[in-house]
């Protein structure tokens, strides 16, 4: 303290003093990561001067209180802190750095899914865009898109990354659900101007089409059809399976066979009580013919195109038949016919007396009339001249008489001749 007397005032000089042993404290150094790294970083300062012993301390920002009182520490932020590192000498001198962690935060991707198609449908997986800020997108099938398709029962991961470089994994994970087994029914065979029935099962909704239409004809498991010709038809058939209305179709054919045409019959329109008739249709490969006729019989060719038919009473009778073709049958055709009392003995008969009785015959057949001749010829003929009895009999002189068995014939028109001498007749009868 220096002072001028004169003066009466007094002066106070200051000195600074260098302590060439200052502490001092190293630059610290700012890191980035990203959150959820799983591995730790580790502090450590370094400083120099100063008197010791020191003491020093780490202090985290964020949580404002210490965490280490070593020269290092090892940290796991998960956002964005400060560390500051402060050391103190033992004269009272402190210094302290900070170190900045930035922690950026992981892209984000499309929430995880767990989705379920029919088998053979696709799913496509999206990963996201993180607001428009990625880098790349790996998938574990090597695909770098960010969408995939997938039609197999599988899991898929993708590692997607943003421009900081930080990267994160998402699982998505695809189940297939079987189709469901969809039976339209058997095909089937069924004439023009008939309907039919046609059944599915395997589903719980269905859809019927007849192809080549797309348009649908019925919603039930059953359909009633009208083909005018051979059509295949669709089922669609849906089930709820997982949650998820898978289909499966499945076809069917209705063919169509033809209706014949109205047969035409030909024969004749008269004829005598158990007088054979031959009555004929256009014969038609494949096809069979059904015949009937009021009060008589078909006595040869059911089943064919042509018949013998014998009619057993007198009157306006019918003869009728119809055609089978492919399981498809005609309408029927009917023939109107007359039917006469059988004739007896020929107007121009030669004999005297001559009586063939009883005529229809069950089997005994007796002739007579006079004559003088002695040898007598008796033959009987069917109805396409083919001789079936012959008798040949001696006769003494008057009347002659005879019987004839016929039992053994086929019933039916008969024509018997008889002959004596120059003079000879023949007599239709009838064998029942």
């Amino acid at each position: 303290m220096l002072g001028d007397p004169t003066l009466g005032t007094v002066v106070t000089l200051y000195d600074t003093v260098y302590n060439t042993n200052m502490l001092k404290i190293s630059p610290l150094h700012d890191t980035t990561i990203c959150a959820g790294d799983p591995y730790f970083i580790k502090l450590k300062a370094k400083f120099s001067g100063g008197t010791p012993p020191y003491s020093v301390f780490w202090l985290d920002m964020q949580l404002n209180s210490i965490i280490s009182t070593t020269d290092s520490v090892s940290v796991l932020p998960t956002s964005s802190t400060s560390y500051v590192f402060v050391v103190n000498d033992s004269s009272s001198c402190s210094q302290s750095a900070v170190s900045h962690i930035m922690v950026n935060p992981l892209p984000i991707h499309n929430a995880a899914v767990f989705a379920t198609v029919c088998l053979g449908s696709n799913y496509i997986f999206d990963a996201g865009n993180n607001n428009g800020n990625l880098k790349n997108y790996l998938w574990n099938t090597g695909d770098t898109t960010r969408t995939v398709t997938r039609n197999s029962q599988s899991a898929s991961t993708v590692k997607i990354t943003d421009t900081l470089g930080c990267s994160t994994t998402n699982s998505f994970y695809l189940n297939i659900s079987a189709l469901p087994t969809i039976h339209a029914g058997n095909d089937t065979t069924i004439c023009k101007g008939k309907s039919i029935f046609l059944y599915a099962s395997g589903g719980v909704f269905y859809q019927w089409y007849a192809l080549p239409n797309s348009t649908i004809i019925g919603n039930n498991s059953f359909l009633n059809v009208y083909p005018d010709s051979s059509t295949t038809y669709r089922i669609l058939g849906i089930d709820t399976l997982k949650g998820l209305n898978c289909s499966q179709s499945d076809t069917v054919n209705v063919f169509v066979n033809p209706k014949p045409s109205l047969p035409s019959i030909s024969g004749p329109s008269a004829l005598h009580v158990n007088e054979p008739g031959i009555y004929t249709v256009a014969n038609h490969s494949n096809s069979a013919y059904n015949w009937s006729i009021d009060n008589g019989s078909i006595s040869s060719g059911q089943g064919s195109y042509s018949v013998n038919a014998l009619f057993g009473t007198a009157g306006t009778e019918k003869i009728s038949v119809t055609e089978t073709n492919l399981n498809c049958i005609s309408d029927t055709s009917i023939k109107n016919v007359t039917v006469n009392v059988v004739g007896g003995i020929e107007n121009n008969n030669p004999f005297d007396q001559f009586n063939m009785y009883p005529n229809p015959t069950t089997g005994l057949l007796n002739i007579e009339f006079e004559t003088s001749e002695k040898n007598i010829a008796i033959e009987v003929f069917d109805v396409i001249g083919k001789s079936v009895l012959k008798n040949n009999v001696q006769h003494t002189t008057g009347m002659f008489r005879q019987t004839i068995n016929m039992a053994s014939l086929v019933h039916g028109i008969y024509f018997v001749k008889v002959s004596a001498g120059e003079k000879n007749t023949t007599v239709k009868v009838a064998v029942r």
